[in-house]
Formats: structure tokens, sequence, C-alpha cells
């Protein structure tokens, strides 16, 4: 995928290459350019075309980067200015009700990790804004600075707040039909600071998996020496060969289907009781 795009591909040949494999399939790639040439931790490949990669697509490349920029540059900072502050309202208003309330509680944690789930999503983007005005030159990477440390530092696990955000919906519904059954019950069964251990030990894991899951990446700079370009690919982390099946499982089976799933029916449950 070229580089405009900073969404992670989910199916390419790369992914299952290492860096280093990757490295070594470039320097063989290409014997007419001299390694001084090269931008400094670039692999050295001849005619890099993204295009070449899926000839059967629908969309071309072009409109795909026209689409990708319009979603990246206008449409998520958008969303993200709208949710921010909607988000940051119900912080503070839930905050000075006092989180001594069992349910301002849940919603105050609630409004906290959505936030946090659109952080996630807005330092994935926030560089790709400058591609509506900008058209990548020669030599010159379009990936910015914010994603680098994002990757660097695997902060797309942040992502993992998004499912601590669906817990905690569910939390809630159960905690809302719980009142409704037991009312006078519910006062004294369920005090707020079991409520806190209840929020911390259900998201901590959902959250700490997926930092797990999204370690599962590494990037590697690519230098065309026929354009004198560079781009940036994904590739499959070290880490990721070396534990594919937990990493795949999680991914997969836990994140893609049984926790989604199981918060779905547990609100549709709750709310009809």
């Amino acid at each position: 995928m070229s580089t405009p795009a900073v969404e992670i591909p989910s199916t390419s040949e790369t992914e299952t290459l290492s860096k280093t494999e990757l490295s070594a399939f470039g320097e063989i790639a290409d014997h007419n350019t001299t390694v001084s040439d090269v931008p400094e931790g670039c692999v050295r490949v001849n005619t890099f075309n993204v295009s070449d990669q899926y000839p059967d697509d629908l969309v071309s490349q072009d409109a795909f980067l026209t689409l990708l920029s319009i979603h990246s540059g206008v449409i998520v900072p958008a969303l993200f200015l709208i949710s921010f502050s909607t988000n940051t309202i119900n912080l503070i208003v839930f905050y000075k009700h006092g989180l001594q309330e069992r349910f301002n509680l849940c919603v105050f944690c609630l409004a906290f990790t959505d936030i946090m789930n659109l952080l996630a999503g807005l330092l994935a983007y926030v560089d790709n804004p400058h591609s509506l005005l900008v058209k990548p030159i020669a030599s010159t990477p379009t990936m910015g600075l914010v994603l680098k440390a994002v990757l660097d530092y695997n902060l797309l696990g942040l992502y993992g707040f998004n499912w601590a955000s669906q817990l905690i919906s569910a939390i809630v519904a159960c905690e809302r039909c719980y009142c409704v059954v037991r009312p006078l019950k519910s006062q004294t069964a369920l005090s707020t600071k079991t409520m806190a251990g209840i929020i911390v030990t259900v998201c901590t894991p959902a959250v700490a998996g997926y930092f797990l899951v999204m370690s599962r990446w590494d990037y590697v700079c690519i230098f065309d020496s026929h354009t004198a370009s560079m781009t940036y690919l994904a590739t499959a982390s070290e880490f990721y060969l070396q534990n594919r099946q937990l990493v795949d499982i999680l991914n997969g089976t836990v994140y893609g289907f049984a926790l989604p799933g199981f918060c779905m029916v547990v609100v549709t449950v709750m709310t009809r009781l």
C-alpha cells in the first residue's frame, strides 16, 4: 500500500515477511543503484509500483488516494472535534455530579474510553490532511513524524479502548437492569467501589490485549531506484512471526467475533428485561 494510506493493509504478501527478509529481497532486486544513492534505513528495489500489486482493483490508485485524503483530511478531524467536545462535556458533567454515585462513575468511564479511542484515530490520520494540498514529490516520504512515532511506540494499541467502551456499555446495561429488577437490593449489593473494580478488571485485559495484537506490525522504508522515490510498506514484525497463532486468535476470534458478539448480546438482553 502506498505511503499516504495510514490504514494497515489487511492482506498482503509482505505481511508474512519480516523487515529483515524484505530487506534481503530488496538488496537483490536491483543492482543498478549504488548503496550511497539509497536513503539511510531504506530498502532498495526496482520499480516498486503499488498498482501492479492489485491489477484487478475496481478503484484506481489515484481515486483511492483522493478518497483517502478526503477521509483522513476532512471526515476524521470533523468527527474527532464533534465527538471529543461532546464526550468532554460528559466528563465534566458527571464529574461534577459526583463519582461517588455508581451510575455517574460508569458513564464517566465510558466517556473517557471513547475519548481515548478518538485519540487513537486522530493519531493514525493526523499526518494526512497535507495530502489534500501537497502532492508527494520524489524522494519525499508522505508518512509524517506523528504517524512514525505512533508506529514506533505501538500507540495504535489505543484502539483497544474501543473494546473497553463496548464492555462498559454492557456493564451499564447490566447495572440499569439490576436496579430495575432489584431496586432496593442494588443499593447495598453493588457499591461504587465494587463497580470501579469491575470496570478496571474487565477493561484492562481488553486494552492490554489489543496492544499485543497491534505489535504484529512493522514498517520498512522502500526506495524505488527507478523513480528515485520513497514509500513505506507494512511488514510483519518479528514478534508476530514468532507468536502468529496467539496473535491471530486474539485478533480474529476474540476481538473480531467473541468480544463484540458478547457485548451486543448482553446489551440486547438487558435492555429487553
